[in-house]
């Protein structure tokens, strides 16, 4: 398996990727054109014999300093249980602190127990608590989605790169 940064060569085999591994969404294609034209820093593919198995990616908040928001991770279904979201978890978090954030926010649908697992795993083996912060719940009218999503908080302040190079 490789992980490497994604680009816009990428966006039909990621919207391609996320149609097949739900609950993850597939945004318009222009959204993902501007996230890696302009943020592929913190966006990552995994790949295995050139196919996209894997996905995930955020954004460090402009409105509240030190936060990075983990928009979405996600394996394709064949490729669970190896590690693999694991690993893209950490190649991110080692973009996220090189970008000095101290913050690590995630949502989720309460039903993702995959996701879930992920995030407390990671959590306790780094003696973390992941808060609880808020619901994210919202209407959408235009679309006629109802979003409900759970909102955490991972504090990573004093994880250095060194101890996740390590996994």
């Amino acid at each position: 398996m490789n992980i490497r940064n994604c680009n816009v060569n990428d966006i039909d085999g990621i919207r391609q990727f996320l149609s097949r591994n739900k609950p993850l969404g597939a945004h318009s294609p222009a959204t993902y054109w501007v996230l890696f034209t302009y943020f592929n820093n913190s966006y990552f593919v995994a790949e295995e014999n050139n196919k996209i198995i894997g996905f995930t990616g955020g954004l460090e908040s402009t409105s509240q300093p030190g936060v990075f928001h983990l928009w979405q991770i996600g394996v394709d279904k064949e490729y669970r249980r190896k590690g693999y979201a694991e690993k893209l978890l950490y190649t991110v978090l080692k973009e996220i602190i090189t970008m000095k954030c101290t913050k690590l926010q995630i949502s989720m649908v309460p039903e993702n127990i995959a996701s879930f697992r992920l995030f407390t795993k990671f959590a306790k083996k780094y003696r973390k608590e992941m808060v609880r912060l808020s619901l994210i719940d919202y209407y959408d009218s235009l679309s006629n989605f109802k979003e409900n999503e759970i909102l955490y908080e991972i504090d990573i302040s004093d994880i250095k790169i060194e101890t996740l190079a390590q996994n």
